[in-house]
């Protein structure tokens, strides 16, 4: 992973809610293959940490945040082996970030500020593979979220959100035990960040 941070920026380890979180038999029956499709993902909020009862999500808007790293966890990871075409951006674990803007009253103002989002194809579960990608967040729009107050702990701010851009992902559950078909099947993804401003804390909780 990207280790040279000249300027004391911070680094911090986000995990997102869950992308899928199904029991397995509504899909699959080990041994049978599962196969998922893009509409039986959800999108992700991405959350650093909680303090003071309050999750920490919120960049403040001068913000420009680095990925350096990025993964997907898997609660069942050891059974699921792709079974997807491993060179196409189409098929698989394509993971997907993007970034929405809000005024300091919460709304949400912009659904997507990074156009095109960025996406990286993931090869295994449970690893957070290097990347080093800057965000452009230069479509941001002020005059919808109000001017940035960096440091201060309020006004508009972007938050950081993930989704699975695939059409299919396919998976041999071979080595899954069939007593595993009435568990939950969750994936969460997980991003590391480098940026220069402590997150906001006033916030969702």
């Amino acid at each position: 992973m990207p280790t040279n941070n000249k300027y004391g920026s911070l680094t911090e380890t986000f995990m997102g809610t869950d992308l899928i979180n199904i029991q397995l038999n509504a899909k699959a029956v080990p041994p049978a293959d599962l196969n998922l499709v893009q509409a039986d993902f959800a999108e992700s909020a991405m959350y650093a940490s909680v303090a003071a009862g309050f999750k920490l999500g919120k960049f403040a808007l001068g913000e420009v945040p680095r990925i350096v790293g990025l993964g997907i966890w898997c609660n069942i990871s050891d059974g699921l082996v792709q079974n997807d075409n491993p060179d196409s951006s189409d098929t698989g674990l394509v993971l997907q970030i993007l970034a929405k803007s809000y005024n300091s009253g919460d709304a949400l103002v912009q659904p997507n500020v990074t156009v095109p989002a960025y996406s990286y194809k993931i090869q295994e579960f449970n690893q957070i593979y290097d990347v080093d990608y800057q965000m452009d967040m230069s479509p941001l729009d002020y005059t919808l979220t109000g001017q940035p107050k960096i440091p201060q702990n309020n006004g508009g701010y972007f938050r950081l959100f993930t989704a699975l851009n695939a059409v299919t992902s396919k998976f041999s559950t071979i080595s899954v035990d069939p007593l595993f078909a009435t568990k939950r099947l969750i994936m969460r993804p997980m991003l590391v960040v480098e940026h220069t401003y402590p997150l906001y804390i006033v916030g969702f909780n």
